[in-house]
């Protein structure tokens, strides 16, 4: 598996299956035939453990959750004989939980991510990185816009 995967992917892989609490670091050793000391310096350069701890809050787990939840309270509903009026209602607010969560991310959140993207573009291609900020600009502009729709 090492040789199949660049250096930066292995660690990515890695940081997915620590942060994720699939696997601890002596086990990610053995599998990925990765020192555990590489590991482990991975993953206080990363901050995994704050990720790790991080993890059940963040929008994006809670909605994989609840994908998953819904998931299992329709089978459930299929193989019963009859409809059970309470996993109707779970269904229902699993729904309407998932709708709330995966909202269209703000133009503060758009801006954050611009600005940082920028300023890591910028000591490698100035003018990469000045073309970017001018489209920024123009697509921020074109969502903060009263007659966007998405």
């Amino acid at each position: 598996m090492k040789e199949e995967l660049h250096n930066e992917q292995l660690r990515e892989w890695a940081k997915h299956l620590y942060t994720r609490g699939e696997k601890n670091l002596a086990e990610l050793s053995e599998d990925m035939d990765i020192s555990e000391s590489q590991l482990r310096h991975w993953a206080t350069e990363s901050s995994w453990d704050y990720i790790k701890k991080t993890m059940p809050t963040s929008k994006a787990y809670q909605i994989e959750k609840l994908y998953l939840l819904l998931e299992k309270t329709n089978e459930k509903l299929l193989r019963e004989e009859e409809v059970n009026a309470k996993d109707l209602d779970l269904i229902v607010k699993f729904t309407a939980a998932i709708k709330n969560l995966d909202t269209e991310i703000s133009i503060q959140q758009i801006i954050e991510v611009a600005k940082s993207f920028t300023g890591w573009l910028h000591p490698q291609n100035r003018e990469l990185a000045k073309s970017m900020t001018m489209h920024f600009d123009k697509f921020i502009k074109e969502r903060s816009a009263p007659s966007f729709s998405s």
